[in-house]
């Protein structure tokens, strides 16, 4: 949090107040051309980088700043570079320090928050205003130069980001920080071709935290506790927006070798209360070596247990706010947590800030890298036993003692690979494997006798029996499908089956070239718990006992019926064409033990009063049908969100039935106290 007083958190709240702002910068700089080092734009221009000697600052007031605009987008485990755009009547050259102070009037006097150095990296001159437009950032772009190791080792996680700022003249603002005194033996960057900024993310997101400039100094810190309670009076006639929560955080997974290789830590006790919330990094170099797991406990011990809520707030401005700063809202009656991640302050005719947090994206790092030759390829020995023949090949990674983790080894009598990974490029043929036949393997096809597998993939499959755990994708033509309990398909389309079990994968049956029969798709998500079936034209209806006790019919477009349930059939719901579901009952879910963050209504009457009944078509229905009643979800007509889906595209009638309970038992009470008023 910046450092403001008191009287300046009250007055920033008022419409009344008066700001003032003012921004100081120096043209003198000199280049440096030697290491090559240079600032990489945006649009990948190369600007030679400066060190800076600083000397007498210009300041532009108020009266000469048309506007000003500071960006600051930041998430979890990565670095953050804020921005500074604005538009002023001077003309500074690319390169040039500018520093920017926004001030409040508070008690007859300006009170000053400073929002540090930025670097101008962008300038276009305005022919109808006669003013220039500037793009800066912080002290952050001057890593943006490739990445020289500069280290002697072994060393520790912390020479090796204080040696890699030292390179681009910046500074350590820490002394400690989560994993610092991890060992280092080799760069673990060599071969790569990044910036030093890389290097910096991949640095941050093994600590767990997060890290920004302050000034010329870098910091890494984890989110920041705060006392900050901020309610209605900071978002007056402003728009504030909270999704779902975010967390808490409980499980971090390494992943590397296209996911085939992963290690977790993880809260057993958390998930089983909570559900999994998981931060998965991947393929970030330091992780690379058989030691990665000794970096979770200190990562864990940051962001275990890390709850906040996804939103959007628009404010009239509050200016004293800092990223990673950890506050509150408080709204009426209701209570959230936030995280500040992305900032956004707009200083122009008046002020306005836009503080908006999301749920942390998977951390796969967004540059892209080109290594000299495989990624996993630290080091590689060749032997030539020419007495015996053999020729062994080993390929591994410089990891403790010298393990080796790949080892290809070839002889007259055999050849062994020992790999993780195998990857075989063009046309390759397998002959003679201990049995007859030959297996050709080219491109989408393979060619072979019988072929058992726990998974099949895409493709066509044409023959009489399939046997396997899961056939996915493409099409089957056959008539028996084995596998513990069948089914059949007739040539109409037909599925018959006496008891059929679908885990985690899909079967999708179409019609036949004839036109006949309906097309339909089941489909389970094991983990969600998640079941469809989605149909064409036709009807598709459930049996037991060869009884049907519950039918979907669709009209000409698609449709689709929804099931999802943690043990059973908790949601039923369809959507598209003309779509019916006829069932004996429909139960909503109701059990306290499934139910959370409970809230009495109150006013239900006020709902019921706020909502416009019609009677209507819809739209494929003539105008002759029978007309359906309800209320009309648009900006044109009145209805109320609390009795609304959550996507807020249909009638939720539980809600709806809900608060139609409860205006009736307030109507009654309204009711009862009349009464006693008349007898008395």
């Amino acid at each position: 949090m910046k450092q403001v007083s008191t009287g300046y958190k009250n007055q920033i709240k008022e419409m009344g107040r008066e700001i003032d702002s003012i921004i100081s910068y120096y043209n003198h700089y000199q280049v440096i051309t030697e290491n090559n080092k240079y600032i990489l734009t945006e649009d990948g221009q190369k600007i030679l980088t400066e060190q800076i000697k600083e000397s007498s600052y210009i300041d532009i007031t108020a009266e000469d700043i048309y506007s000003i605009k500071i960006i600051s987008h930041g998430d979890l485990l990565k670095t953050m570079m804020k921005e500074l755009d604005f538009e002023v009547k001077q003309n500074m050259k690319i390169g040039s320090i500018v520093r920017y102070k926004f001030g409040l009037k508070v008690n007859g006097e300006y009170e000053y928050v400073d929002y540090g150095n930025f670097i101008v990296n962008e300038k276009e001159y305005n022919e109808d205003t006669q003013t220039y437009s500037y793009k800066a950032y912080d002290m952050m772009l001057k890593s943006m130069i490739p990445y020289k190791d500069t280290n002697d080792y072994p060393t520790t996680l912390y020479d090796v980001l204080n040696n890699v700022l030292e390179y681009c003249d910046l500074g350590l603002g820490v002394t400690e920080f989560p994993n610092s005194d991890r060992d280092i033996y080799d760069d673990p960057f060599r071969g790569l071709d990044i910036t030093c900024r890389d290097v910096l993310d991949f640095i941050t997101e093994v600590t767990g935290c997060s890290s920004y400039m302050d000034g010329n100094d870098f910091i890494i810190m984890g989110p920041n506790d705060t006392d900050i309670i901020l309610d209605e009076n900071s978002f007056k006639d402003t728009n504030v927006k909270f999704n779902e929560v975010y967390g808490p955080i409980n499980s971090i997974l390494f992943s590397r070798s296209e996911d085939t290789d992963v290690v977790e830590i993880k809260d057993e006790t958390s998930i089983e209360k909570n559900g999994v919330t998981q931060i998965k990094i991947k393929d970030n170099p330091l992780l690379e070596g058989k030691d990665r797991s000794d970096y979770f406990e200190e990562m864990f011990d940051v962001l275990n247990g890390l709850t906040y809520s996804i939103n959007e707030l628009s404010s009239i401005g509050i200016t004293y706010l800092d990223y990673l700063d950890k506050f509150k809202i408080v709204i009426g009656e209701n209570e959230y947590n936030c995280l500040l991640l992305n900032d956004e302050i707009n200083v122009e005719q008046g002020l306005e800030e836009t503080i908006f947090t999301d749920e942390i994206e998977e951390t796969e790092q967004e540059y892209r890298t080109s290594r000299l030759s495989d990624k996993d390829q630290k080091w590689a020995n060749i032997q030539v036993k020419k007495d015996i023949g053999e020729i062994a090949l080993e390929v591994g990674e410089k990891v403790g003692n010298n393990e080796i983790i790949s080892a290809i080894n070839l002889s007259t009598e055999s050849a062994t690979i020992q790999a993780n990974k195998v990857n075989l490029n063009g046309y390759v043929t397998v002959s003679d494997l201990s049995g007859s036949g030959t297996t050709t393997i080219n491109g989408s096809n393979i060619t072979t006798g019988t072929i058992s597998a726990n998974r099949v993939s895409g493709g066509t499959l044409t023959g009489t029996t399939i046997s396997g755990n899961t056939i996915t994708g493409g099409s089957i033509t056959g008539t028996t499908i084995s596998n513990g309990n069948a089914f059949s398909v007739d040539s109409s389309g037909k599925v018959t089956a006496s008891d059929m079990d679908i885990t985690g994968g899909s079967i999708v049956l179409t019609r036949n070239n004839t036109g006949q029969g309906m097309p339909f798709t089941i489909l389970q998500n094991y983990q969600g718990v998640e079941y469809k079936a989605q149909m064409g034209a036709g009807a598709l209806n459930f049996y037991t006992g060869g009884t049907r006790r519950a039918s979907f019919s669709a009209g000409t477009t698609d449709a689709r019926l929804f099931m999802s349930g943690s043990d059973n059939v908790q949601r039923i719901s369809a959507y598209g064409g003309t779509g019916n579901i006829t069932c004996v009952s429909l139960t909503q879910t109701s059990k306290e033990e499934e139910k959370k963050n409970f809230e009495k209504l109150d006013n239900a009457i006020d709902i019921v009063k706020d909502v416009d009944i019609y009677k209507y078509n819809l739209k494929f229905e003539e105008d002759k049908d029978k007309k359906h009643i309800g209320f009309v979800i648009g900006d044109k007509y009145n209805y109320r969100k609390e009795i609304t889906s959550s996507e807020n595209d249909g009638a939720d009638l539980y809600s709806m039935v809900s608060v139609l309970w409860q205006a009736v038992k307030e109507q009654q009470q309204e009711i009862e106290e009349l009464r006693k008023l008349v007898n008395k």
